[in-house]
């Protein structure tokens, strides 16, 4: 039998000993590898984490200045970059829609982009911090049945009064303070935007069947496909490509959209005769002008303006979310008003009426609120109002009127409830009343990633 000397067999143990080492050398290289190209990875994704971040506090900061500057004067619109604390450059662009204001803002820190893009209305001026602003010259405030007010009421110099109704006493409450103010002065109110709204639906509509037609078109800060009809259309949930993306939709005659429709933010429908929502349209964000009219009825949930030269009317179970807008031109002066709420419709927002210019029956209602119907937010009408449903707002009008036959009633309230306290804590106005503007920021929309684009 062959027996290897004892220092070859040594040197084989040492051989195989420097073979381990490498091999545990060569594992925990790779191992310390993989943790430092981890923590690296990491590091690097928490950098542009707080690049992205830092990128969107600067975008939001951008449309603060932007406020700063359409506090003093809302038609400003900049002529450039915006420079911010840090030396960081936002792009800022501020465009109308309906009666508020969309300013988009966009910031590049190194290789991070970030936008926002805010709504903007304005804080409620003094008279819609009143449950009641009156401001009738002519008569006194008069309340009866069951008629509770929540907040002060503010009038002409006629004051208010608990009146008995057909031999039965005032059984309601007040609850707030009373404010008799001789010559009281209507609320100022430039309606501006909504007429140039109104002024450039007339002109998508001219457009229809002309070769320019298809340059037509501008989503709150973005293009946006823009479809022309001709004559009367109905549009359905399977019409799909138009509420895939934000559109806006042109039709000579009547609109009518029904069933279960979920349009985008920043929809914009436009007819020339009567726009119609009936069923269960969803969607927040859309702008709706029905030149002769508007008819939202059945169980639409939606938030949107809705626009008219001559009448709106919100009918059912319909319900219209805050930060709803309804706004009439007046131009009409049939019996039954220009704007009405009937049935269980519920309206979050402002309802508003004010075409103090135009010559129109005192004694007609031109905003009427039927006995089931529920306004939440405020309601402004430079003529007459018909109140007999809740408001959980204020009410801000020239006139009051119901009819009990034979009698029609002047600047009377009756079995009706108005609670200034329980509007959206929340709430602001449309754009531009009074003459000192406070801005702010009503919501904050969505916009695309640049993965999404």
């Amino acid at each position: 039998m062959n027996h290897l000397p004892l220092s070859s067999r040594g040197q084989r143990t040492r051989g195989s000993s420097v073979v381990l080492v490498l091999v545990l050398i060569t594992v925990l290289s790779m191992v310390f590898g993989l943790v430092l190209v981890t923590h690296l990875a990491r590091h690097r994704l928490i950098g542009l984490d707080v690049h992205r971040l830092q990128a969107r506090y600067a975008a939001e900061a951008a449309v603060y200045v932007a406020l700063d500057s359409l506090q003093c004067d809302p038609a400003w619109r900049p002529t450039g970059p915006i420079t911010l604390p840090g030396n960081q450059v936002a792009a800022v662009t501020v465009a109308t829609f309906g009666g508020f204001l969309v300013v988009d803002a966009v910031v590049h820190d190194r290789q991070v982009r970030a936008e926002v893009r805010a709504l903007i209305g304005q804080v409620p001026t003094a008279p819609f911090e009143q449950a009641v602003y009156l401001w009738d010259a002519d008569g006194r405030l008069s309340v009866a049945g069951t008629t509770q007010v929540t907040g002060d009421i503010v009038v002409g110099g006629g004051g208010v009064q608990a009146a008995s109704f057909r031999g039965r006493r005032f059984r309601g409450r007040l609850a707030g303070t009373v404010q008799a103010v001789p010559g009281l002065a209507a609320p100022a109110f430039d309606d501006t935007l909504f007429q140039e709204a109104l002024a450039a639906a007339a002109r998508h509509l001219a457009a229809v069947g002309t070769p320019s037609a298809n340059v037509f078109g501008q989503a709150v800060t973005e293009k946006h496909p823009v479809y022309l009809f001709e004559g009367d259309v109905r549009l359905t949930a399977a019409d799909s490509l138009l509420w895939a993306t934000p559109a806006t939709v042109v039709v000579t005659g009547n609109l009518q959209v029904e069933g279960a429709v979920a349009f985008q933010q920043g929809t914009t429908l436009i007819a020339g005769q009567t726009l119609g929502l009936r069923g269960a349209v969803r969607g927040q964000g859309g702008l709706f002008i029905g030149v002769e009219a508007v008819a939202v009825t059945g169980p639409v949930r939606c938030a949107g303006q809705f626009l008219s030269r001559k009448q709106i009317r919100v009918a059912g179970t319909a319900h219209l979310l805050y930060p709803s807008v309804l706004f009439v031109a007046g131009e009409r002066e049939d019996a039954g008003g220009g704007l009405l709420v009937e049935g269980k419709a519920v309206i979050e927002g402002t309802l508003l009426h004010p075409a103090a210019h135009l010559v129109l029956d005192a004694a007609q209602a031109h905003v009427a609120v039927g006995p089931e119907a529920q306004i939440r937010g405020g309601l402004f009408n430079a003529h007459t109002t018909k109140l007999e449903g809740t408001l959980y707002g204020a009410l801000v009008t020239h006139r009051l009127t119901f009819y009990s036959a034979p009698t029609r009633y002047v600047n009377w309230l009756k079995d009706v409830e108005i609670d200034v306290t329980a509007r959206p804590a929340a709430y602001l106005l449309p754009l531009r009343f009074g003459r000192e503007i406070r801005l702010d920021v009503l919501s904050w929309l969505p916009v695309a990633t640049d993965e999404e684009r």
